[in-house]
This record gives structure tokens, sequence and C-alpha cells, in this order.
């Protein structure tokens, strides 16, 4: 289990100085596989119920933070380069990219990171509907999106100045683009940090459905290219 840095030191002061205390928290938790504490939980309507067992917390170490930033610059500098490649990219951003491509012809300045953020949101707004709960940590998700589309415009201006006219030179750029997509993506499944909605989108519905990650992932990059083939008619 992984806090945020101040639900930590609230449980953290609980913890050392009331063990075995019950304690009512009027904040989510995030759970990830790994497990620091001993802790035992049941959710009930208004907040989370939590039984310390009398251990000391450990703080989580900044690692997290920094795999949430490689991770979104890992991916959105992988992205520009299967871009630039043109090669085919990944069917996740694939729906987004053709939105790009189709609205830029008459709005110029409707960025691949702009179509990132007006998908997401639809892709947000879905998930809501579907699990019907509303979170604060899932508006959070958007910030990412922002964060994400403004390094991905700022790749997609820097690799839009290089020559990619022949054959070595798209596989120089597409190859190495398709390694750091798997990078980017596989570091922010690893943080508790609010990830993209498309991440966000599968660990939700896959943890609330009992779905296997992988399984629930690779279906939902299925539904993604067949709504960019719908797109690109």
């Amino acid at each position: 289990i992984q806090l945020h840095k101040l639900q930590f030191i609230f449980l953290n002061f609980f913890n050392k100085y009331h063990k075995n205390t019950c304690i009512f928290l009027p904040f989510p938790v995030y759970y990830s596989s790994m497990t620091a504490f001993r802790v035992s939980v049941s959710n009930t309507p208004s907040c989370h119920f939590f039984v310390l067992g009398g251990t000391t917390l450990k703080k989580p170490t900044l690692y997290t933070e920094i795999a949430y930033l490689m991770g979104l610059l890992l991916l959105a500098l992988g992205t520009a380069l299967t871009e630039a490649g043109d090669f085919g990219i990944s069917m996740v951003v694939a729906p987004a990219y053709l939105l790009h491509l189709k609205l830029s012809e008459t709005l110029p300045f409707f960025s691949f990171g702009l179509a990132e953020y007006a998908l997401q949101a639809m892709v947000l707004l879905l998930m809501m509907l579907l699990i019907k709960k509303i979170r604060p940590i899932y508006f959070l998700s958007f910030i990412t999106t922002v964060i994400y589309g403004l390094f991905l415009d700022g790749f997609m201006l820097m690799l839009g100045q290089l020559p990619s006219d022949t054959l070595a030179m798209r596989l120089t750029l597409y190859i190495p683009g398709v390694f750091l997509c798997c990078a980017g993506i596989a570091l922010l499944f690893r943080t508790y940090l609010p990830p993209e909605a498309y991440e966000l989108f599968v660990k939700v519905l896959s943890r609330k459905w009992h779905i296997s990650l992988p399984v629930f992932k690779t279906a939902y990059d299925i539904c993604s290219m067949v709504i960019a083939i719908i797109l690109s008619f």
C-alpha cells in the first residue's frame, strides 16, 4: 500500500502513539502491488476504516515521483518518435492522432496534445459513468494528461525538424519510439500518482470487474484500434 505524504504523516502519528487504534479516514487510499505494512481495510460509504497492527509505517521514497515524471517523458517522446517514423503509432493514442489530423486541417491550433485532452476527458467521463462514482483523484488524472500533452507537443515540434525521408531514418526513429512507449507505460503503472486517463481506465475497471490487468489492457487496446479504423474513413 502506498500513501500520499499527508496521509502517511496522519497514519504514522496514530500508529506511533495509539497502537492498534481504529481510525476513520475522510480521504481515499490507493492500492498497489507493493505492501509495506500490515493493515486491515473495510470500506464504508463515506470513509475508509483502518485497524493498524502496531507496526511502524515506512515513508514512501521519492522513486514513485521520479517514475511518474520519467514515465510521462518517455511515453511522450516515444509517441513523437513513432509518429515521425511514420510506420503507425500505438493503438491507444491512434484515435487521438486521427482526431488531430482531421481537425487540424480546419483548426491549425488543434495539436496532437489538444486531441489527447479532448479524448481522455471523454474516457474519464465514461469510466465514472461505468463505476458510478466520482472522486477528486479522477480529475487529477486529467492534469497528468495535460502534462503529457505539453511534453508531446514539445517533442513533436522538435522532431518535426528532423529528416525522415529515408527508410533507414524512419526505422531509426520508429524502433526506439516503440520501446520508449513500453517503458513509459510500465513506469506509470508502477506509481501511486494519478496516471493518464487511458491507464486509469484500465486499472480501475479491471479491479472493479475482477479481470486480469494484462487481459483487460489487451481488450482496451483492441477497442482503441477499432475506433481508430472507424475514424480513418
